[in-house]
């Protein structure tokens, strides 16, 4: 308004011209017409604000029943809205990554060792153990860097303290010596 109040300076005696006033009208118009119809559409259209689940809100409650220490360390798939750290306060081992590059923190080393430990390589079990990890919480549909997690490695090789509505908790503390092919998550 101010702009265009500026580039219209009538002559005192025409200020009442509609050469001088409808133009500045027009924009007030449309501005205050496409304000109103956002707001229409907006009530009448459903969108989802929701961040987490009730599903994950009760997988919440579950697992802080669950862990032993709320200081034990857990391994999660790298999502910025994973459930674990927001809702239990969790501390995990490395969170989503555009988090910690933000921060200065050169992670690239940790972000190599999750990838292999949640793609079950060969070294995985190693890892585990030199990084005292407690726990790994997981969801069948979990990704890292474009590919699927093994979910097959940590059903056969750990416990499983939690499976509700496709995510899974595995005791990193308690390998299994052996487990039949049938019982593993296809």
């Amino acid at each position: 308004a101010i702009a265009i109040q500026s580039f219209y300076r009538p002559h005192p005696q025409r200020r009442f011209h509609p050469k001088y006033w409808v133009l500045p009208a027009l924009v007030l118009a449309s501005l205050t017409l496409s304000g109103w119809s956002d707001c229409l559409f907006m009530g009448a259209k459903k969108q989802s604000t929701e961040f987490f689940s009730a599903a994950e809100f009760n997988l919440a409650d579950e697992w802080r029943s669950l862990r032993n220490s709320p200081n034990d360390v857990v391994l999660i798939s790298p999502k910025h809205n994973h459930w674990v750290p927001c809702l239990t306060g969790s501390p995990v081992w490395m969170g989503y990554a555009g988090w910690l590059w933000s921060w200065g923190i050169n992670y690239r080393a940790r972000e190599k060792d999750v990838t292999d430990i949640l793609l079950g390589r060969p070294n995985a079990q190693l890892l585990i153990e030199k990084n005292s990890l407690r726990y790994a919480v997981l969801n069948r549909a979990d990704q890292i860097n474009g590919n699927a997690i093994n979910l097959n490695f940590f059903t056969e090789h750990y416990k499983a303290v939690l499976n509700r509505n496709g995510w899974y908790a595995f005791d990193l503390t308690s390998p299994l010596n052996s487990m039949s092919p049938s019982s593993s998550v296809r």
